[in-house]
């Protein structure tokens, strides 16, 4: 069967483009018929990788092989190094979220450790944006928690200040301090209670332990203790050895790497379906400082090293300062250009090699065993938590007396400020669980007075409206094949809050099994 005209015109546009390609690194997006993008690559050579896609070359997995079916057009953006091409083609992976790249979890950004070096009395404080402040950043870390888990080990070995007071030197900007003063958990900088010189000392200790070198820090405690026990500062000791057992507490469970002196980050994975674990060793003088693991998603057709290599991408692009030497069960097609991106963003050479012996050897191990145990505990995680959706929306719709349980949900709701600018909201949730990107929201056009009942009919009339008409006309019983002429007006009126940007207009919305509105008073 000959090839439609829509055919023709796409395959003759992709080959303009073909023949247009530079031979330059940079990043490109594989873009959908609706302008959604579908992929973002990067390439050393432009030119080369793209033509692979629709060449004779050798064949990608299906994945890939489905994503080139549905390209309608594709955007390049040159950099001058393939480095650029990284940290760029992580950007936007994550601004619009591909259907067809593998992405870490929640990759939106990772939470760090910063320690505001800049500031005259500095904090050690939790953040998702690295910047060129002249702070210290250590991370990133898998989550939150894991952040707040290390700041609250800090705080209690050393006592410095956690307000967001800007504290010049010289200068006393509170009359009275805060509590954590009084309980000697801080030094108290606010009310000039100690010199620059002596908080920087104990900021400096700080850095030492993010650093991994705990043990000089534990000398110090135990002299410090001495001192106090001879002078018969006893509650003073027992303080110190508090913080003491506390430092010994982190050397005893970081002892595990401590036959390797260098500074590196040993990564382990594990499949299973569409998911991904992979397993992060950091390792500083000596001592496994940190450990954390990653779910990657979407990556049921991709291949081990597909899966690493855009983990240590996306992974590596938030860090401020990659290790020496990263470890790793296999090299991925691409790991001299990952390697070259690594040492680029260290600013000296960074190894990217597989151990065939040995200690490093026993510790990629450990990492991959560690790997295949945290992907099986989400996975349990991940089956109870459907399990408990599944068993709600069976006594939803038992109570509802539905005659299935509802698979999409959309519940409405009106606000508005002091009578004006009044808007509808739209919250949509699909077998149990919130879709943000359908969500939606209507600017009322009717009337100037706040009527929370015509408000709310006017939004369910814009809403299903389009949808009854399409039903008569055609017998469809979705609005998901609806086009661009013919989709949802409100589609077009909604407002950015709440909703992807890359939420492309002419999507039409799937009719819902069960419509929840506010009941008013």
């Amino acid at each position: 069967m000959p090839p439609t005209t829509p055919d023709l015109d796409r395959d003759a546009h992709l080959r303009a483009i073909l023949r247009q390609l530079p031979a330059a690194p940079g990043v490109y997006l594989m873009k959908g018929a609706n302008g959604r993008v579908l992929y973002v690559g990067k390439a050393d050579v432009l030119r080369n990788r793209v033509r692979s896609y629709f060449g004779k070359g050798p064949a990608y997995d299906a994945r890939i092989e489905r994503m080139v079916t549905e390209v309608a057009d594709i955007e390049y953006i040159v950099t001058d190094t393939i480095s650029e091409a990284y940290l760029l083609e992580n950007n936007l992976i994550k601004e619009h979220r591909p259907r067809f790249n593998i992405r870490l979890r929640d990759d939106k950004s990772y939470p760090f450790v910063k320690v505001t070096l800049g500031e005259d009395f500095p904090r050690i404080v939790r953040t998702r944006k690295l910047a060129r402040d002249g702070s210290r950043y250590f991370g990133p870390y898998a989550s939150a928690s894991s952040v707040d888990e290390t700041l609250k080990l800090l705080r209690k070995i050393f006592p410095f200040r956690t307000c967001n007071l800007e504290i010049p030197e010289g200068k006393r900007v509170l009359e009275r301090p805060c509590l954590l003063y009084y309980i000697n958990r801080c030094q108290g900088p606010c009310i000039q209670a100690i010199s620059k010189p002596d908080y920087r000392a104990t900021i400096d200790r700080v850095v030492d332990f993010l650093d991994g070198k705990q043990e000089g820090i534990a000398d110090e405690l135990r002299r410090e203790m001495t001192t106090q026990s001879d002078a018969l500062h006893y509650e003073s000791a027992a303080v110190t050895r508090d913080k003491l057992r506390a430092v010994e507490r982190t050397i005893e469970q970081q002892k595990v790497a401590a036959y390797s002196r260098a500074e590196q980050d040993v990564v382990g994975i594990a499949r299973e379906e569409a998911e991904a674990c992979l397993q992060l060793f950091v390792i500083r003088n000596g001592k496994m400082i940190g450990r954390d693991h990653f779910i990657v998603e979407n990556a049921r057709d991709a291949t081990d090293g597909e899966v690493l290599a855009s983990f240590l991408q996306q992974y590596y692009a938030a860090t401020e300062r990659p290790p020496r030497e990263v470890l790793v069960p296999f090299l991925p097609a691409e790991s001299q250009a990952l390697a070259t991106f690594l040492t680029d963003r260290r600013g000296s050479r960074v190894a990217v090699h597989v151990p065939e012996r040995g200690d490093k050897r026993r510790l990629l191990a450990l990492a991959t065993q560690n790997a295949v145990e945290a992907l099986a505990k989400e996975r349990a995680e991940w089956l109870a938590d459907a399990g408990k959706r599944d068993e709600a929306l069976e006594e939803l719709a038992r109570a509802l007396g539905l005659p299935k349980r509802p698979e999409r949900i959309e519940c409405y709701d009106m606000s508005n400020i002091q009578g004006t600018s009044a808007v509808g909201s739209m919250v949509v949730f699909v077998n149990g669980r919130p879709e943000p990107r359908e969500y939606r929201r209507f600017r009322i056009r009717s009337g100037d007075t706040p009527d929370d009942f015509r408000m709310m009919a006017e939004v369910l009339h814009r809403r299903f409206s389009r949808a009854a008409r399409l039903r008569a006309e055609t017998g469809a019983l979705s609005l998901a094949a609806v086009g661009a002429d013919e989709a949802p007006e409100d589609e077009s009126t909604t407002e950015t809050d709440g909703v992807a940007p890359e939420v492309p207009r002419e999507t039409g919305w799937a009719l819902p099994d069960l419509v929840i509105v506010d009941g008013g008073k």
